[in-house]
């Protein structure tokens, strides 16, 4: 994901050079929204192997993050740009994985 974020960043450079026309700033926001996203999911997940709790907290933030970004693409009808199916999708793994934190920090397992 964070590749893939930089990789739409440079395109994104690349052809607002060359129409001489900036990015639109739905796009931009959603270029910094995904590089965020890859960011968090490898920093949770790492958490996660060294059973920190500090992983609850993560996992809860950025779940409550998923579901604002969301809010605002159904909101900014941004159907055209960000596809709200997958990020509906994408949220709801993350709550099964949000939940499995929370049941193994229940269960004593983090530390």
């Amino acid at each position: 994901v964070i590749q893939g974020a930089r990789r739409n960043w440079l395109l994104d450079r690349g052809l607002a050079a060359i129409s001489l026309k900036p990015t639109p700033r739905i796009e931009r926001i959603a270029g910094i929204w995904f590089f965020a996203a890859g960011v968090t999911t490898a920093l949770s997940g790492v958490l996660l192997m060294l059973l920190s709790r500090w992983a609850v907290a993560v996992f809860l933030t950025f779940w409550l993050a998923q579901v604002a970004y969301l809010i605002w693409v159904w909101r900014a009808e941004a159907d055209e740009v960000l596809s709200l199916r997958r990020g509906v999708n994408a949220l709801a793994l993350w709550t099964l994985a949000t939940l499995f934190v929370l049941w193994i920090d229940g269960a004593g397992r983090l530390s």
